[in-house]
């Protein structure tokens, strides 16, 4: 897929409040004073916790901290608390929060884009709808289909937890056990993936319209990274050739490079992108970076070069082989 954006997208217009959604907010502002805000961040804090926080990508939910080894008894009775009796007093302020970050995305050029070119890739797959929802389903959200969600997906059969540090291993296993592991399973197997993306054919160019600098972005759908025809160095190995690709004649680029958009576990993105500035013409910039593509794919390009790239990846894996963080990490992505 070949993407020529130039000037950003338009968001997508709030749905009209009704008078069951004006009823609701009530409801909300009067069970409000009955919750309090960020309980659990400052449970966490009070026991030395920092980073706490929580993100959702494609194919996972994932939550952590950094805690003092002392402390982690406490943090899995909580967990193990939150897990098994969750209680979803602030649906309504949280819908809302999720609505703003939506709005605030089609604000930003980027995310505009990667809401444009992951539908024109993946289409009505999951992967092809944006992580945060589409407006028109916020709307129409209900408390009963994330208790729903909650107990079809966030259960122990489904859940890993990825523990890194000055950790005493048998005893907290056996605290793990008898807290966490004490959570309740529904059983029975999880639902069905949905199938595979529908395999793409020909060439699709989309403008998206926005108040940003001119940006040339080039997409293709890859294997999954843990596939075989994943070599290790390809990211690298295209930013690396990319920037080679930025000198046009007047136009005054900023930059180019490339790499894995997002790493689905069924599928993958890979992009080279270039913003470009004055009279440059995108099309000749798309030219550009394909031939450096072209390059690649003919093996033009020096050795040292690989050489390099795997010499840089091998310090940048054992710089983060010392921070507790980056070694979750790695056993949540296992």
């Amino acid at each position: 897929m070949r993407r020529l954006s130039q000037q950003a997208a338009e968001a997508p217009d709030a749905a009209s409040r009704t008078a069951a959604g004006r009823s609701l907010d009530a409801a909300e502002a009067e069970a409000w004073p009955f919750a309090v805000p960020n309980e659990l961040k400052q449970a966490a804090g009070a026991l030395g916790g920092r980073g706490f926080n929580a993100a959702t990508s494609l194919d996972r939910t994932g939550y952590r901290v950094d805690l003092p080894p002392n402390r982690i008894a406490a943090w899995a009775q909580l967990e193990a608390d939150r897990f098994s009796h969750p209680v979803m007093r602030g649906f309504g302020t949280e819908l809302s929060t999720v609505c703003e970050e939506l709005r605030r995305a089609w604000d930003q050029p980027g995310r505009a884009m990667a809401f444009a070119w992951a539908e024109a890739l993946w289409g009505e797959h999951p992967y092809g709808r944006p992580v945060l929802g589409r407006a028109e389903e916020l709307e129409r959200a209900q408390v009963a289909q994330l208790e729903d969600y909650l107990r079809t997906w966030v259960r122990p059969g489904n859940m890993a937890l990825c523990l890194s540090g000055p950790i005493d291993l048998a005893a907290t296993l056996a605290l793990l056990e008898d807290t966490l592991g004490q959570l309740p399973d529904p059983g029975g197997p999880l639902p069905a993936d949905p199938p595979p993306p529908a395999p793409l054919s020909g060439e699709r160019r989309i403008a998206v319209q926005h108040e940003a600098d001119d940006e040339c972005l080039l997409v293709w759908a890859t294997a999954p990274r843990a596939h075989p025809h994943q070599p290790p160095c390809m990211d690298e190995l295209r930013q690396w050739r990319n920037g080679a690709a930025v000198g046009v004649p007047g136009a005054q680029p900023a930059g180019a490079g490339g790499g894995q958009l997002s790493q689905g576990l069924r599928q993958q993105e890979c992009a080279v992108w270039s913003v470009l500035f004055g009279a440059a013409d995108p099309a000749e910039m798309a030219a550009l970076l394909l031939a450096e593509i072209d390059r690649i794919k003919d093996q033009d390009f020096d050795p040292d070069e690989l050489l390099a790239i795997a010499r840089n990846i091998s310090s940048n894996d054992e710089r983060a082989l010392e921070r507790s963080e980056s070694r979750a990490a790695w056993l949540v992505r296992a």
